[in-house]
C-alpha cells in the first residue's frame, strides 16, 4: 500500500486550538496581498507557537522560514501585538527574495486569543461557516459572524476585489480591512472494500479532510486521528451522526444491494456530493432500483456515476485519484461560486 504521510494543513484553527490548550503563546499570520503573482492566494494562513512549530503556508517555501523567526520573536517580546510585513518586491527585507518578482504583504497577529481564538475555534468545532473582519489599522477586530446556509460556501473575501493588487504604499496607506471566511473542514465519509477503497483512503489523507470509513474489512492501517474506521456488516449498521453540506459521500462498494439502503439516507439529507462507483450500466440499474424505493428523479440525479472525474483511469489507483479529484472539484466549486 502506499505509505501514508501527514495531511497538508490549509485550516490553521485546529492546530492553533491544540497549541492554546498546550498553554503555548500563538501567532497568527496571514497573506493580506499579492502583487504580482503568488502560489498561494489571499487569505493563506500560518500559526506559529513560541517554541517555533509552525502550520499552514504563505508561500512555496520562500518566505517561512523568516515568518516564524519573527512571529517568535514578537511573542518573546513587548512589541505591538499586530505587525504588517511586506516581502519581496519593494520589501526592506533584501536579502529574502521571491522567485517570481512578486511583493506579498502578511499580516502578524502575536496575542489573537482575545479577538479571534475563541469563537473561530468554536465554529470550527460546531462546522458554521464564519466570517472574519480585521481592522489592519487599528489592530482591533470588525466582526466575526456567521455567514447564512443559504449562503454557506462564499469565498475567501477580502475588502478588496480579488483582481485588484496594491503596491506596498498602497497597502500601508489603504489596507484598513480585512476580511477572511472560512468553511467548515471537508469530511468524506466513504463505504466500500477492495483496491480502489484502499487506495482511496491512502491518497485522501494527504488533505486535512475529516475521514470516516465504512467496510466489512480493512487492509489500511489507522494511523490518523482524522481518519475513523468503522464495520460494516449490513446497511443497517451505516448511521454517519452528521450529513451536511459540506460532506461528501463515496460508495465504493462491490455490493450494489447494499447501495439503496444507504442511498437512501444519503439522498434524504443535504449533502454536498454523491458519487457511487460502477459502470454506466451499473449506475442505471442503480437508479432503477432507486425510483423502484419511490425516490424521485430530482433526488436520483444527485448521484454522479461512475464515480470521479473523467481522466482516462484504468488502474485502482488511477481511478482512486480521479475520485479524490471529484471531491477537490466539488468543493471548490461549490466554494468559490457560493452554491
Amino acid at each position: 500500500m502506499l505509505p501514508f504521510t501527514d495531511a497538508f494543513v490549509d485550516d490553521i484553527r485546529s492546530t492553533a486550538w491544540v497549541w492554546n490548550q498546550a498553554g503555548l503563546g500563538i501567532a497568527l499570520i496571514t497573506l493580506v496581498n499579492v502583487e504580482g503573482s503568488s502560489p498561494r492566494p489571499v487569505g493563506s494562513q500560518m500559526v506559529v507557537n513560541e517554541r517555533g512549530e509552525y502550520a499552514g503556508l504563505i508561500s512555496s517555501g520562500c518566505v517561512e522560514s523568516a515568518l516564524v523567526h519573527e512571529a517568535v520573536s514578537l511573542l518573546r517580546s513587548e512589541a505591538p501585538e499586530q505587525r504588517l510585513i511586506r516581502y519581496g518586491r519593494d520589501s526592506d527585507y533584501f536579502d529574502i527574495q521571491l522567485p517570481c518578482g512578486s511583493g506579498i504583504d502578511v499580516l502578524i497577529l502575536t496575542r489573537p486569543e482575545s479577538n479571534w481564538f475563541t469563537p473561530l475555534c468554536s465554529a470550527y468545532q460546531k462546522r458554521l461557516p464564519v466570517e472574519w473582519s480585521w481592522n489592519v489599522s487599528e489592530a482591533r477586530l470588525n466582526h466575526l459572524h456567521q455567514v447564512p446556509l443559504d449562503n454557506a460556501n462564499p469565498g475567501p473575501g477580502h475588502s478588496a476585489p480579488s483582481s485588484r493588487q496594491w503596491s506596498r504604499l498602497e497597502v500601508e496607506q489603504k489596507l484598513a480591512n480585512f476580511s477572511k471566511s472560512y468553511r467548515p473542514r471537508q469530511r468524506v465519509v466513504v463505504v466500500g472494500q477492495g483496491a480502489i477503497f484502499d487506495y482511496f483512503l491512502n491518497l485522501a489523507r494527504a488533505f486535512d479532510w475529516h475521514l470516516v470509513a465504512y467496510s466489512s474489512q480493512f487492509t489500511v492501517p489507522c494511523e490518523n486521528a482524522n481518519c475513523v474506521f468503522l464495520p460494516l456488516n449490513s446497511p443497517a449498521q451505516f448511521a454517519p451522526d452528521d450529513l451536511d453540506p459540506w460532506t461528501a459521500v463515496i460508495l465504493l462498494s462491490h455490493d450494489h444491494d447494499w447501495e439503496v439502503p444507504i442511498l437512501k439516507q444519503v439522498l434524504s439529507r443535504n449533502v454536498g456530493l454523491i458519487s457511487a462507483l460502477g459502470s454506466r450500466k451499473t449506475h442505471e440499474t442503480r437508479r432503477n432500483l432507486l425510483r423502484i424505493e419511490g425516490i424521485s428523479d430530482t433526488d436520483i440525479a444527485r448521484i454522479n456515476g461512475p464515480a470521479g472525474l473523467n481522466i482516462g483511469g484504468q488502474t485502482p489507483p488511477e481511478i482512486a485519484l480521479s475520485i479524490v479529484a471529484e471531491v477537490v472539484s466539488s468543493a471548490n466549486m461549490r466554494y468559490y461560486s457560493g452554491i
